[in-house]
């Protein structure tokens, strides 16, 4: 662009004529790159770029205007209106970014001062005013015109570069901010992780539990556990707040194996006490259902335990049979032989193949919270309701449904044969004591 204003202005370098027309090609290049250039800046993708070279090409043939006097007057209307459009189309594209500063109003001035001025020259080639004389004449319009079209492209440069140095210090400023928030997150995980080890070591973790009711007569015929921290300064965390983390640093494995003895203990109080016959639901993650020391860790607390191994449930997810199905079938076979039941957790919002249902070894689904959410006003999730409670009974597999807070919803899952629920409708996750005092209370 300046190179285009230089060769505008002089006349001892090269013959006027020729620096007219590298003048013209080079502005006529530099505003369709900066017009790309501005698609981008506005969050546009590039379009049109064939039709913008096929403008620069016309340009160039109706460029040697300056050198030819064949059909001048034509000529310098084509190539006025292929300025005028570009000039307008960039300046439509400086208004319709979503920051407005100094930078961008500036361009977006010089541009329109540009399509004016290319319009005054159009509009005095086609009045018969402009002639080849128009070059060389020293005439108040022409220059006018050379005036501002060298000081615009200047200012256009200078512009265009403001609006680069902006947005590239905007973007610098947003790295800094996302790096600072990156390391904020890392340090927090880290804090995390240490802060899970000492509770592992000093026995911050804790177990509360939220009944499974039968559906049709409202007696508790199972519980879940559900892992809790009681963290020394931010009160007690739910799963939500830890797991992931613990997944992620591997801290899953001890944690999953304090739960499993936690949960067969209180099982074998609920046995001997409370509730004889009562199953307990204990969630399994996928690196620990992977784990080789499983089974190896259930033998010696089904060994001496006082209830039937059949009262004990891991809870799977979906995503534990994706990576490698026949490990997994071979897997569940095993704690299968050794009595334990099965269940697909979260079912309905994984990825595994309805195939799997059949294959694997397992004795009941849970219905994600997020179906039974809305029921039953929304049809849609009632149909996926139906059909999964449908689809279990036919493989003889037990349906519970999880997240029922409100009557609507119970008598909806009673009306089509749900088996058995559990939320905040009959009870919340509940310590042990409070657990046994509801046990009571639901058994007279």
């Amino acid at each position: 662009m300046v190179a285009a204003a230089f060769l505008f202005s002089s006349t001892d370098i090269l013959p006027l004529g020729v620096a007219r027309l590298i003048a013209n090609i080079l502005l006529l290049f530099g505003l369709l790159m900066m017009y790309i250039g501005l698609r981008q800046f506005a969050g546009l993708a590039p379009k049109h770029r064939g039709l913008l070279y096929f403008l620069l090409l016309i340009s160039v043939l109706f460029g040697w205007y300056s050198l030819a006097d064949n059909n001048y007057r034509i000529r310098v209307i084509l190539a006025m209106f292929a300025h005028m459009l570009l000039f307008l189309s960039c300046a439509s594209l400086v208004y319709r970014m979503d920051h407005k500063g100094f930078p961008e109003r500036f361009t977006l001035a010089v541009f329109l001062l540009l399509s004016v001025a290319s319009l005054v020259r159009l509009n005095a080639a086609a009045s018969h005013y402009d002639n080849l004389q128009f070059i060389d004449s020293t005439s108040p319009l022409q220059v006018a015109y050379v005036v501002t079209i060298t000081f615009s492209m200047i200012a256009l440069t200078v512009g265009f570069m403001l609006m680069v140095s902006r947005r590239l210090r905007d973007t610098l400023g947003h790295l800094a901010a996302s790096s600072a928030f990156a390391k904020q997150r890392y340090d927090a995980r880290m804090e995390l992780e240490r802060d899970l080890k000492a509770a592992v070591a000093s026995n911050q973790l804790v177990m509360h539990y939220q009944p499974r009711v039968d559906v049709k007569t409202g007696m508790v015929v199972g519980v879940e556990a559900l892992v809790r921290w009681n963290h020394p300064t931010k009160g007690l965390l739910g799963p939500s707040q830890f797991i992931q983390t613990c997944e992620e640093s591997g801290m899953i494995l001890p944690i999953g194996e304090w739960t499993l003895r936690q949960a067969v203990s209180v099982l074998n109080r609920l046995q001997a006490e409370a509730r004889p016959g009562i199953q307990m639901s204990v969630n399994v993650s996928a690196k620990q259902f992977n784990c080789a020391s499983l089974a190896s860790q259930l033998e010696p607390l089904l060994k001496d335990a006082l209830f039937k191994p059949q009262q004990l449930e891991l809870e799977l997810t979906e995503s534990v049979v994706i990576d490698d199905p026949a490990r997994a079938e071979a897997i569940m076979g095993q704690l299968k032989n050794m009595g334990i039941r099965l269940s697909l957790d979260d079912f309905g919002t994984g990825y595994s193949s309805l195939s799997y249902l059949k294959r694997l070894p397992i004795d009941g689904v849970k219905i994600d919270r997020s179906f039974v959410m809305d029921l039953p006003e929304d049809p849609g999730d009632a149909a996926i309701t139906r059909a999964i409670i449908a689809m279990a009974h036919a493989l003889e597999l037990q349906v519970v449904a999880e997240g029922v807070e409100r009557t609507e919803q119970l008598a909806f899952l009673r009306d089509i044969g749900c088996d058995e629920y559990q939320g905040h409708l009959f009870a919340k996750a509940l310590p042990e004591q409070e657990l046994l005092a509801l046990l009571a209370a639901n058994h007279q």
